[in-house]
């Protein structure tokens, strides 16, 4: 068999063969056209989501694509739900055998995309959530909250569930459906940095700060809001309140609300007392105040405060006491108040003192001196035990002139400067009213006025007083009796040109005031009326001095008053200054100062022209004293002389003994002859280089038979006590140069008997 596909009307021969016999047959094929199908949509546009009937006529047979989005793929009607623009095809046949196809387009209409976004999605009651629509042109709202249809992009919504449907102007639209939930109140939580507080402040009164904190909220609002919160807004605030005080917070966020309550608790302020309790004084006086008691509950230490109503009237504000110097009025008697208060270590302030001082005005008071023989007097006689002098006593009177505030009693008191065994006031008349007098004497003998005080006041005010004063002058009426008078320094032979203060006697029991008159034999100035004069010498030789001591005092003797005199025979000495020099025994001289020697050389220093001499410094010289010394210095030295001709009359002179540093050979002699002849009997080191030496000397076996370390001891020719024999012997030299440099030496010694 074959399969043929002709595209024409077309008739085929068949020819068969069985081997031996062969046939032939023919059919003929028409061709006739396919058939055609109509295809039909109940809409050809179509919003998403929207479903349309689709049919189709000319065929039996029928099979639908695409599938996906058909209800069936067989049949001649079946429903499209097409999401994008689709085309959909049907193939078929018309039962004989001819095959139809067909293709019908389906487009998608613009179906916006609605979406809804919210600003929470929970709120509480009275707080609302914002619902924002996007995707379309227009909106419609329906929902828990609203009566009617709400046509807007944004709505502000309760707790509930709401619709959006959302349209572009096209008849295809898309809804949403979201739910809005309701949220609990806010869990607004409180602290506190401290639970109690205290007061800091009076004035105004505040507390020390307490901060309160609240967590759980966006924002927070503080009642009650007044001046004792730093701020009323915001999750940390500062509360200062002057007594115990609850607060309450409201806290929101943007969908939800809550509330706490939180006390803060002041404690109650200590108190203070302040002495004097009733403090009263004089005007121009000082008063001094004082915190005494201090509440219980404070805890030291404290610091104080005074507030002063006047400028600068109190001393030391800051102090437990101050003094109060109220300003000085002529209004009296008047009251002024002042204002402390305690601050301990806790910040915590007292409850303020108020402290009332009343002043009164000052009494006004003088002091008269008696009046004898028509003059004013204020002079007392001293005269010991002596009787029979006059005026020995004085009458002294205190008036205080000033009127009296009535609930107050003036008072008296008298002060001398000086005692005695029966007082200077011998009697004192009571206080008559405003005056006091006193009877006084001289018990005692005071070179200068004596200063008599009394003071006046008034009873039961301390401190306030008024103060005057009346010199009475105590002069010695007793007649001058022997003296002695010396020097300033002790009185010896002095350097003409020079000055002497002469002393008059201190004493005063040969009586006084004294007058003074001096008389010098020699000196500058030749008399003098000073106590103590200084008078000069200028030139030598032995002087007189003359004094003579005069009170005027009793002046009802005849003549008045009485005198001594006082001399002695050359009381002074005056010698002139000596002018020493130096003079050296001749080596070589280079100048009047200067002498020069060869070193370990000695030199005689001769000093003239005083009567006593004393040398330095003590480095190689003898004696320290005397006009003619020997001096050997090792280095070049300067030596001073100080001569005297008396202990305070001396002078100096200075020379400097150069010293060559050459101090020639150092040898030791090859052989010498202890025959006791006289003549090179010891065997010495010769020079004068070595500062420290050891000299030794051995026999020939090597035996020690001498050893010096005094450059001035030398070799006799003995060992033992026992002559040695002619001989040769070694040596060795050890030392150290006065520079400091080690020195060594050996040879051969030839003893020669």
């Amino acid at each position: 068999s074959v399969v043929v596909n002709p595209a024409v009307n077309t008739t085929y021969t068949v020819t068969g063969s069985n081997g031996s016999c062969t046939g032939t047959q023919t059919i003929s094929i028409s061709i006739t056209s396919n058939v055609t199908y109509t295809l039909g949509a109940t809409a050809t546009t179509v919003c998403p989501g929207q479903t349309v009937g689709l049919t189709v006529l000319g065929g039996v047979n029928y099979t639908w694509s695409p599938g996906s989005s058909l209800s069936t793929t067989t049949g001649s009607a079946t429903t499209a739900t097409p999401l994008i623009p689709t085309t959909y095809s049907v193939v078929g046949n018309d039962g004989a055998g001819c095959n139809g196809s067909g293709f019908i387009t389906i487009n998608m209409g613009s179906a916006p995309n609605v979406q809804v976004v919210s600003t929470a999605s929970a709120v509480c009651t009275g707080f609302s959530a914002t619902l924002t629509a996007s995707g379309a042109t227009s909106y419609t709202w329906t929902g828990s909250t609203f009566t009617a249809a709400v046509n807007q992009t944004s709505v502000a919504v309760g707790p509930g569930t709401y619709t959006l449907k959302g349209s572009n102007g096209s008849t295809c639209a898309s809804q949403t459906v979201i739910t809005i939930g309701l949220a609990p109140p806010l869990n607004v939580v409180l602290s506190q940095n401290t639970f109690t507080t205290c007061v800091a402040n009076n004035f105004p009164k505040f507390s020390k700060p307490v901060q309160l904190s609240a967590t759980g909220a966006s924002s927070y609002n503080w009642f009650p809001c007044n001046q004792f919160i730093s701020i009323c807004l915001g999750p940390v605030v500062q509360v200062r309140p002057p007594t115990s005080t609850c607060y309450t917070v409201t806290g929101n966020s943007a969908v939800c609300s809550g509330s706490a309550v939180i006390c803060v608790t002041v404690i109650p302020q200590y108190t203070i007392t302040v002495k004097p309790p009733i403090p009263i004084m004089c005007t121009g006086d000082s008063i001094v105040l004082k915190v005494a008691n201090i509440g219980s509950v404070s805890i030291a230490p404290f610091a104080y405060s005074w507030a002063d109503p006047e400028p600068i009237s109190l001393y030391n504000p800051l102090d437990f006491s101050v003094t109060a110097y109220p300003t000085n009025t002529t209004s009296l008697p008047r009251t002024i108040t002042y204002t402390t208060e305690v601050l301990d270590s806790r910040g915590c302030i007292s409850v303020e003192k108020l402290v009332t001082v009343t002043v009164v005005p000052r009494p006004t008071m003088a002091v008269s001196i008696p009046t004898i023989n028509g003059v004013p007097t204020n002079t007392v006689c001293f005269v010991g035990n002596s009787t029979g002098y006059p005026n020995v006593t004085l009458n002294l009177c205190a008036n205080n002139t000033n009127s009296l505030p009535p609930q107050y009693d003036p008072t008296f008191t008298w002060v001398p400067t000086y005692t005695s065994t029966s007082g200077p006031i011998i009697s004192a008349n009571p206080t008559n009213g405003p005056q006091s007098c006193i009877i006084v004497s001289a018990p005692q003998r005071t070179p200068t006025p004596v200063t008599f005080t009394v003071v006046a006041g008034w009873n039961g005010i301390p401190g306030c007083r008024e103060i005057d004063t009346v010199s009475v002058i105590s002069v010695d009426c007793r007649s001058v009796t022997p003296f002695s008078f010396t020097t300033a320094t002790v009185n010896d032979t002095i350097c003409s040109r020079q000055c002497v203060t002469f002393l008059a006697p201190a004493d005063t029991t040969f009586g006084g005031p004294m007058s003074y008159t001096w008389t010098f034999s020699g000196g500058n100035p030749a008399t003098s009326n000073l106590k103590n004069p200084t008078v000069c010498y200028n030139l030598p030789g032995k002087f007189n001095v003359l004094l003579q001591v005069c009170n005027p005092y009793p002046k009802h003797t005849v003549p008045p008053g009485s005198c001594y005199t006082r001399g002695y025979l050359n009381m002074i000495k005056v010698v002139d200054i000596p002018n020493p020099r130096i003079l050296p025994k001749v080596i070589f001289q280079m100048s009047p100062k200067d002498t020069i020697i060869r070193f370990a050389s000695s030199i005689v220093l001769t000093a003239t022209n005083a009567s006593s001499y004393v040398w330095d410094p003590p480095y190689n010289i003898s004696p320290m004293t005397g006009s003619i010394v020997t001096v050997h210095p090792l280095q070049t030295t300067q030596y001073h002389v100080t001569a005297y001709n008396s202990k305070n009359c001396y002078s100096t002179d200075t020379i400097n003994v150069i010293v060559i540093e050459d101090c020639g050979e150092m040898f030791v002699p090859n052989a010498f002859s202890p025959n006791a002849d006289g003549m090179n009997d010891v065997l010495h080191v010769r020079g004068q280089c070595l500062e420290t030496l050891t000299f030794m000397i051995f026999n020939r076996w090597g035996e020690k038979v001498f050893e010096t370390n005094d450059k001035n001891v030398g070799w006799d020719g003995t060992y033992k006590g026992e002559l040695m024999n002619t001989g040769v012997f070694v040596f060795r030299l050890e030392g150290k140069t006065y520079d400091g440099k080690a020195y060594t030496m050996k040879g051969n010694i030839t003893l020669v008997r």
